[in-house]
This record gives structure tokens, sequence and C-alpha cells, in this order.
């Protein structure tokens, strides 16, 4: 009963949604952090060169893609795992903060790579197999558990290892797709926002999250009616492995300014 696998359209969904609700939102505040971080230095000027500065470094990646797009894909991978594993303000060590990111990107790579493979594909319009690498990716992602659950019992964290272990089950029962959505979405995201609320309101953690449901808006809707254009130019048959083109594509593109301002 624990094994799901709906339909690519059902997942195709699911992702859409997420991403579209809270993935997009726990980045769409960036502009305030910055604001915090700028203004100090630039004053009333501080959106130009945040702006400046926020559209070169998701450009950049945009031009990856365009250029080398499997390349791409892998810098993407290991970036995220950086992101992801620095997303924790108790995280210590550089080996924790790795074996933390690198477990969600290890774990489908080891049950599913036939399934990984074509998402990869479809992603970079290349034929992308992972297939070589499933022995060393279940290697890594062993010692990465290990030590992720290790170092949250030495921390006295207990969340986190049961994160992971349901992490270990998700990508062990569920396709690819959904993994990632839920762990982008209700566990990166998630975390990132209630951290982003206590810092922008520490008195009063509601006002924080009302602070970003408002602030964020604007510019969530900007990026929806960009991924929109973006499905629309990229289309070229059925619409689900476009819209997870445009997704994905879309996410490496803000993630690398989005860890600048984060860090």
């Amino acid at each position: 009963g624990l094994f799901w696998t709906p339909a690519i359209t059902t997942q195709v969904a699911l992702l859409l949604i997420g991403v579209a609700t809270i993935g997009l939102a726990h980045g769409a505040m960036d502009h305030r952090v910055g604001e915090i971080l700028m203004r100090r230095r630039f004053g009333r000027l501080w959106p130009v060169p945040f702006t400046i500065s926020y559209l070169t470094l998701g450009a950049l990646a945009l031009a990856g893609w365009v250029v080398t797009p499997a390349a791409a894909l892998i810098v993407f991978l290991l970036y995220s795992a950086f992101h992801f594993g620095s997303d924790r303000s108790k995280a210590n060590g550089i080996l924790q903060t790795v074996a933390r990111g690198a477990t969600p990107l290890l774990l489908p790579i080891s049950f599913q790579p036939e399934k990984v493979s074509i998402l990869f594909s479809t992603i970079t319009s290349t034929n992308f197999s992972v297939d070589e690498y499933v022995l060393a990716s279940g290697i890594m992602a062993s010692i990465a558990v290990l030590v992720t659950i290790t170092s949250a019992i030495q921390r006295s964290e207990p969340v986190e290892g049961y994160e992971t272990v349901l992490l270990v089950v998700l990508n062990l029962t569920s396709p690819p797709l959904v993994a990632f959505t839920v762990y982008f979405v209700l566990l990166h995201s998630v975390r990132h926002i209630i951290e982003l609320a206590a810092w922008l309101e520490p008195k009063s953690l509601s006002k924080g999250f009302g602070r970003i449901a408002r602030e964020s808006l604007p510019l969530t809707i900007l990026l929806l009616a960009s991924g929109v254009l973006g499905i629309a130019f990229l289309r070229v048959g059925n619409i689900e492995p476009t819209i997870v083109q445009a997704v994905f594509v879309g996410l490496s593109c803000l993630t690398v300014p989005h860890m600048a301002v984060t860090y």
C-alpha cells in the first residue's frame, strides 16, 4: 500500500501546484532580504545593484542550460546539494552539510535509476542515463543517510533524523518526481519560510508569515507569468515534459541568486 505510482499528469500537476505556491514563495522574498542587507550601503538606490546582480546570476545559469544542458544539470545538482545541506542553522561541519544536501538527490538515483534517467533526459533534451552511476550513488547515499542520522542524534535534533528516514521511504516507494516535489515543497521550502518569518518578525511568527504572504505575492505572480511564457515557448509536443523542463530549468536559474541572498 506504500507504493504509489500516479500517472505522469498527476505527478506534473503536483509539482506545478507545489512549486507555484510554496516553492516560489520561499524565494520571492529575496528582494526584501536584499533590501535589509543592501540599504545601509546603497541607500534608496539599493534596488539597482540588487536587481542587476540577481538577474545577472540567473541569466548566467540560463546561458549554461542553453549551451550545455547536460553539464548545467550536473552543476545544478551540485549546488542544490550545497543549498539543501546548508539550510539548517544548527548544522555543523562540511561533512554533515554535504551528506544532508546530497541525500535527496542520491536516493532516487539509487532506487529508481530508470525513471531518473527519463526525468533527466526530459529536462536536458538529451539521452541522459544514470545507469553506470547506480552503484556509486547507492554507496554514497548509504553513507550520507548514516552521517545525517548520526549527526541528528549527536545534536539532539530528532526531526532531522525522521526527515531522513522519510526521504528513504519516499524515494523507495514513489516516483522521483513525486519524491522531489514532497522534499522541495514540504520540507525545504516550508522550513525556509519558517526561518525567514522568524527572522523578519522575531517577536511574532504569525506576523512574519503574514509579511511573507503579502510581500512575496508580486514576484510570485511575475515568476508564474514568466513560467507560462517559458512553457509556451518550449512546447513542442506533450505538455507534461515541457512543464517539467520549464520548472527545473527555471528553479535552477533562480536557485543561483537565491543561494547568494540566503548565504
